[in-house]
């Protein structure tokens, strides 16, 4: 009797056998699925239902990843590495592919397909191409650059690279910070104006909290303005300012000292040709400059000039520390020129002394005066607010009419402060010292070929003659 047995192999092939007492040798992997399946008689055994049938590979199995360890016999009994399992079905690197067998039975990944687009939706389909740019397309979105890249004909998509610094310049390159300061908080004074360091919303450092802008540009230090409330113009090309805290800044030739003062508070200031003296907070008084030196004792005015140094005690009395001794008596006002000091006494009468003060000086009464920087002549303002000058003048001019308030006297020149707050000045203007410019003044100083005022804001500007710098505030002004 014979009888036939159908065999599904991974290979699909078929055979057939007589049953008899001797049946052929089966080769050991020919009927069987793995190599630990059993064969023959074993087989029906242990698989009854395929009788008759032909088992073949589910088509509609998951994606797996290949099994490069295992190892399946082909029909013709050979061992073939097993790179997948068949029907299965993956992406890999934008390519979709399916495991299939070959003509031997074995099964291996099959040719791939690539996908338009470069991606994958799953193991079985691509990635649909949007096309949401135009080729050669940039932009920046959120910090990063993107560009609009061609993967295959008619199919593009946006590739991004993010910044470093976390911000674009514009739609094709990176931004960078400058960072003109280095920290946060920290302050400056550049151009006259307070900054604050700040960070933007890219995080980029910058000047950019302003605090205050400072008058004529100057900044005591990084973090305040210089205020200035009285100056003192040197006789030879150098200036002084006092500020609101006490503090004495000069410029212009520093040759002797003289633009150095000490850092010290100081109540008022004074300038001669090469040294230059201050009244502390104590009322002591402290000098710097050529040679200088400072008297003992305390005092609530003084002024410096090329004919000595001289201040008025608490008792009205002068002190003269520097050049010829003053005379006895009290007095209400002093000023010290090139030539000779003057006095106002108490009386209201004027005196001048030393070997080169006038020998005639005007007997009304006065109320201010100035003796020459760079002279041998003083003016003051009588108690009727009428100007006077005596000495004498190398350049002889009109004196203004009218009513003043204020005088100060410089070499060949003088101006006085109206009683309506304007400024006029006369004599010499070779070098533009006698023509103010058109501000608003709280005071005015003359010097040597120059002259410099406080403005209402509280900074100093100066005209005329600007050798070493003398005409020229730090930050501004000249």
């Amino acid at each position: 009797m014979k009888r036939t047995r159908l065999i599904a192999t991974l290979g699909f092939a078929l055979w057939s056998t007589a049953c008899s007492s001797d049946p052929p040798q089966l080769d050991s992997g020919l009927a069987a699925e793995d190599a630990g399946a059993p064969v023959d008689g074993a087989r029906d055994a242990a698989q009854p239902g395929l009788d008759g049938a032909i088992a073949i590979a589910d088509a509609s199995a998951p994606a797996t990843e290949p099994d490069a360890t295992s190892a399946d016999a082909s029909p013709d009994g050979s061992t073939c590495p097993s790179s997948c399992r068949l029907g299965a079905k993956e992406c890999r690197a934008g390519r979709l592919r399916k495991c299939e067998a070959d003509a031997s039975g074995c099964a291996f990944w099959g040719a791939e397909e690539a996908c338009p687009t470069g991606f994958c939706a799953s193991a079985t389909s691509c990635q649909g191409c949007a096309n949401p740019c135009q080729a050669g397309e940039s932009e920046c979105v959120a910090g990063q650059l993107r560009s609009c890249e061609t993967l295959a004909p008619d199919c593009r998509v946006w590739s991004s690279t993010p910044c470093p610094s976390g911000f674009c310049a514009n739609a094709a390159s990176c931004g960078l910070c400058t960072n003109s300061c280095s920290s946060e908080e920290d302050t400056s004074c550049a151009s006259g104006t307070l900054s604050t360091c700040v960070a933007d919303s890219r995080g980029c450092l910058d000047w950019s909290g302003e605090t205050a802008t400072c008058p004529g540009g100057v900044c005591v230090d990084s973090s305040r303005c210089v205020y200035y409330e009285a100056l003192a113009v040197g006789g030879y090309w150098w200036t002084c300012g006092l500020s609101r805290e006490g503090t004495a800044i000069c410029w212009g030739s520093n040759r002797d000292g003289e633009a150095s003062p000490p850092a010290v508070a100081f109540k008022a200031i004074s300038a001669g040709y090469h040294i230059g003296c201050g009244i502390k907070q104590d009322d002591s008084v402290v000098c710097w400059g050529a040679d200088a030196v400072s008297p003992t004792g305390t005092f609530k005015a003084i002024s410096v000039g090329g004919g000595g140094a001289c201040g008025i005690r608490p008792d009205d009395s002068v002190h003269c520390w520097i050049g010829p001794a003053a005379p006895t008596g009290q007095f209400k006002a002093i000023s010290v020129g090139y030539a000779f000091p003057c006095g106002i006494k108490n009386d209201d009468k004027v005196v001048c002394w030393g070997v080169f003060a006038p020998s005639a000086v005007p007997t009304a009464s006065f109320k201010a005066i100035s003796s020459s920087a760079g002279s041998g002549f003083a003016c003051g303002i009588r108690s009727d607010d009428s100007l006077t000058c005596w000495g004498t003048n190398p350049w002889p001019t009109p004196v203004p009419t009218g009513s003043f308030q204020a005088i100060s006297s410089g070499a060949g020149h003088a101006c006085a402060q109206a009683s309506d707050d304007s400024f006029t000045c006369w004599g010499e203007d070779d070098e533009g010292q006698a023509s103010p410019p058109p501000d608003s003044f709280e005071t005015i100083a003359a010097g040597i070929g120059r002259t410099c005022g406080l403005r209402a804001d509280d900074s100093i500007v100066c005209w005329g003659n600007n050798t070493a710098g003398a005409n020229s505030p730090p930050g501004g002004g000249h």
